[in-house]
């Protein structure tokens, strides 16, 4: 399929088949172009918890509440399930640890350069620590992975469903996540959709170019 033929075959999956699992291969390749998503400054404020076993789907299932029960479903019978959660702080160790690792990459190849890399990165994190803003800020970049992986799931023909209906604070306590620093915010459940799903072939809509594209 071409770019725009895979964005439009994309839609969210209402209903799961849960006879089919999605191969491993193919799970692997949405879980890594999920981590080589693009961040502000590569400042990678997230992290990615992949629910795949029955026990952790039945605890995830429980954890988001009885208010959204209705999404159960798609957690149980889908695949798999990515809890997209921010990270709430962003310290000097965490972004020095970023530096390092872009140092043995190479992509620094002089002290100078590494200085430099770490001070503007320092600098534009700051902005939003020193505003208290750091949660909001990492939730922006945190939405740029779930785009990046909604389309690569339809480039890889897979089905998904973002999901925001769940108790967040329930969830971040089921899987320790506060802990961590962390704070889960959205969903992705991926798998195949049923011949049930009544959401599947349905055509497309979006407000039409002219009204959300402005040349100039």
């Amino acid at each position: 399929m071409s770019i725009l033929e895979s964005i439009q075959s994309r839609y969210t999956a209402k209903v799961y088949d849960k006879t089919k699992q999605v191969p491993s291969a193919l799970a692997e390749q949405l879980i890594e172009a999920t981590r080589l998503a693009p961040s502000s400054v590569n400042s990678q404020p997230w992290h990615f918890v992949v629910v795949e076993s029955e026990e952790a789907k039945q605890r995830l299932a429980t954890a988001i509440g009885e208010d959204f029960a209705f999404n159960k479903p798609k957690i149980l019978d889908s695949s798999f399930t990515i809890i997209f959660c921010a990270r709430q702080s962003l310290s000097d160790d965490y972004l020095e640890h970023i530096t390092d690792l872009e140092e043995a990459a190479g992509r620094l190849p002089t002290a100078e350069a590494k200085a430099g890399v770490d001070k503007v990165r320092k600098f534009f994190t700051g902005l939003h620590r020193d505003a208290g803003d750091v949660p909001e800020w990492s939730a922006r970049q945190l939405y740029l992975a779930l785009g990046g992986a909604m389309y690569t799931a339809a480039a890889l023909k897979l089905d998904s469903t973002p999901i925001e209906g769940l108790d967040t604070h329930s969830v971040d306590a089921e899987f320790g996540l506060a802990d961590k620093g962390l704070a889960s915010l959205v969903l992705l459940t991926v798998g195949y959709h049923s011949d049930e799903d009544f959401n599947h072939g349905v055509a497309k809509s979006r407000l039409p170019a002219e009204e959300v594209i402005t040349r100039l």
